[in-house]
């Protein structure tokens, strides 16, 4: 049986009826999502459990981060104990905290210092505390090492002391101290350096 093929004709009317069609698709809505139901959370995990930073270099202030996060959709407002740590966000209102999603927390240290955060709900309870040290920038490297062996009797002691430099131009220092004594004999030998890099 032979099925009869459309002739060319036929084929370009229905290709150019169906270029004339409207098609139609399903509307969008584009919006904001609806406001969250937000719960009284009776704690919140924070992370580290210590924060601990350091002013960089040739700096007065710097940022004490740590982060917050929820079991359910909450409100928190930070509550600071030192004016020298301050809160940006403090003029937003209460922070908003999506269950299950970490938020980091950002404050400015004005000043080394150390101190607590203390996390309210939106009942006002003290729900966790952040303790915090903020360091005042680094102007010395130093290290120290102990060294003995057994084999041939000698131990050994060697200090060292270098300067951080406030800028890349500043040039580089660096001095040490090496003293060594032979256990056997209690011969003592020691050494000292001194470099500078610029």
């Amino acid at each position: 049986m032979f099925r009869l093929l459309p002739s060319l004709p036929a084929v370009l009317s229905c290709c150019l009826s169906l270029a004339g069609a409207q098609a139609t698709a399903p509307s969008i809505r584009v919006g904001l999502p609806p406001e969250l139901q937000v719960s009284v959370a009776q704690e919140v995990t924070v992370q580290p459990r210590r924060v601990e930073t350091r002013l960089g270099t040739g700096r007065l202030t710097g940022p004490v981060t740590f982060s917050l996060l929820s079991a359910v959709n909450t409100e928190v407002t930070l509550e600071l104990g030192d004016s020298r740590l301050v809160n940006p966000g403090a003029a937003s209102g209460p922070l908003k905290l999506r269950k299950h999603v970490e938020q980091t927390v950002v404050l400015v240290a004005t000043a080394p210092h150390s101190g607590t955060v203390r996390i309210r709900n939106s009942a006002g309870q003290v729900i966790a505390v952040v303790p915090y040290v903020v360091a005042p920038e680094k102007t010395l490297n130093q290290s120290a090492s102990l060294n003995y062996s057994p084999f041939t009797g000698r131990a050994g002691v060697s200090y060292s002391v270098s300067g951080v430099p406030l800028s890349p131009l500043d040039p580089r220092w660096s001095a040490g101290l090496n003293l060594g004594v032979d256990t056997r004999t209690g011969a003592v030998n020691g050494s000292v350096n001194l470099s500078v890099n610029w």
